[in-house]
């Protein structure tokens, strides 16, 4: 990267950065390494070094470039950050999720080959990787950057690129535990990118157990919810991405249920309060609000519109006088962020289960 280049991106990490609260502890605060390579790579400073914003920043704008050496040992520098990555992984702590921001302007470095590898070992640890292609020019950069992450995290420098890199670092910031594996995304179409929402999904079966149960207890970890079901952005997304027909699951309840102390249609939130209905509805003919019953199932009817397979029917909320045979429910709950931290390394009730709901998956399939 040429000197001019690297004094606009330094100047602008410098700005961008400033916003951030750079530190090793306490709510907030983002920790950042900085490694630099031409035919070699440097370490200017590890995970633990940066305390304050204008410790990074005093790094960034001391930067030069080196006009002599105009080899780019890309390899080495992601290898470089595997191992710093690997190094704090101990000190992360739950809700602290890695990111690797690659900047580039040259593939004409040494083992370009290899650095797939170096990158699906980067998003082992786990990492996401974000590159930022200098030079569109260097089809062979924009094929390396193009099969070590997604497209959406494949920026280029144009006047959108700091805006895009915040972006990149916030939905990254907005993720589900793994025995949480559904986070609702819809895809934005005017950025041609999907965009991740703060809720998690996972699908509950239950075959038996107190004869008092009733629906919200169907999800009953704390921290979960019946899914509350707002759109048909949002029916379209559990139907197509929970799989529900192909585990070939017949209904399922949802959170609409009536209010105990108006009688008004509402869903949980996650903390068990009550939202409003809303304007969306996708009633089975001959269901309505005034219908019997004061929860809601999702059933699969046998219309031939695939695009809207369940609709939903009132029901008892005692989910073992309905008269079926197993109980299905979607639950919903809080993505992780950094105002919500997962315990995303211990053994929660949520995995036991989710880890049970599998195992009966593959003991029916």
């Amino acid at each position: 990267m040429g000197g001019s280049n690297l004094r606009q991106l330094t100047l602008s990490l410098s700005s961008e950065f400033s916003t951030y609260n750079i530190g090793q502890n306490g709510n907030f605060t983002s920790r950042v390494a900085l490694v630099t390579y031409n035919s070699n790579a440097s370490v200017i400073a590890n995970l633990t070094a940066y305390n304050s914003e204008k410790e990074l920043q005093s790094s960034l704008l001391g930067l030069k470039s080196n006009a002599s050496d105009t080899v780019s040992n890309l390899y080495s520098a992601m290898n470089l950050a595997l191992n710093l990555l690997n190094l704090v992984k101990p000190l992360q702590g739950p809700g602290r999720p890695s990111v690797v921001v690659i900047f580039a302007a040259s593939s004409n470095g040494p083992s370009l080959n290899d650095v797939p590898t170096i990158a699906q070992d980067i998003t082992k640890v786990p990492a996401t990787i974000v590159t930022v292609n200098y030079n569109q020019a260097d089809n062979t950069l924009n094929q390396l950057f193009g099969s070590i992450t997604q497209p959406y995290l494949n920026l280029i420098n144009n006047a959108q690129l700091y805006k895009n890199i915040e972006w990149a670092l916030l939905q990254t910031n907005c993720f589900c535990p793994d025995w949480q594996p559904y986070q609702l995304t819809y895809f934005d179409t005017q950025n041609n990118r999907p965009v991740k929402y703060a809720e998690c999904l996972q699908g509950w079966m239950l075959g038996g157990g107190d004869p008092d149960t009733t629906a919200p207890e169907l999800c009953s970890d704390p921290e979960q919810e019946l899914v509350a079901i707002t759109s048909q952005q949002k029916a379209d997304f559990i139907r197509l991405n929970m799989s529900l027909q192909h585990y070939e699951v017949p209904y399922f309840y949802i959170g609409l249920h009536r209010n105990s102390s108006n009688g008004a249609w509402s869903w949980y939130d996650f903390i068990r309060g009550e939202a409003p209905e809303g304007g969306y509805t996708d009633w089975l003919p001959g269901y309505n609000e005034t219908s019997t019953g004061n929860c809601v199932i999702a059933n699969m009817t046998e219309a031939t519109n695939l695009q809207s397979p369940y609709k939903w029917w009132t029901t008892t909320c005692n989910v073992f006088e309905t008269g079926l045979e197993m109980q299905w429910a979607v639950c919903s709950s809080r993505a992780c962020d950094a105002e919500f931290l997962c315990h995303y390394g211990q053994e929660t009730e949520s995995k036991k289960r989710s880890n049970q709901m599998k195992s009966m998956h593959e003991a029916k399939h």
